[in-house]
């Protein structure tokens, strides 16, 4: 498993989400659907995404990429067992969210 490039992962964490080290390409894929199985959402590499809304293990983000397209689709946000795939900012604020207590 491969982790983003720094900078990819530095300017998604400014913006709410980004992927956690270690997380696959195949893993990292928009979906048409919340569905492992389903059509992927053809796209160049991934600068920016903003979480849209949340439904079991996915989430519906409107992404951004290096030539400024903005598709929406699906993302695991987690799998099936509960292990994290993604550190997201649900709020939609500009700085990461740590629950009281970490």
């Amino acid at each position: 498993m491969s982790s983003l490039p720094a900078s990819s992962s530095t300017n998604a964490r400014a913006h709410g989400i980004y992927w956690l080290d270690g997380v696959a390409a195949y893993d990292r894929a928009l979906r048409q659907n919340p569905d492992d199985g389903a059509k992927l959402v053809p796209m160049t590499v991934i600068k920016d995404m903003r979480v849209l809304h949340a439904r079991g293990n996915w989430l519906l983000v409107e992404a951004t990429d290096i030539n400024r397209q903005r598709p929406i689709g699906w993302i695991r946000w987690r799998t099936d067992a509960g292990e994290l795939l993604v550190f997201t900012n649900l709020a939609g604020g500009r700085h990461v969210v740590v629950p009281a207590g970490q």
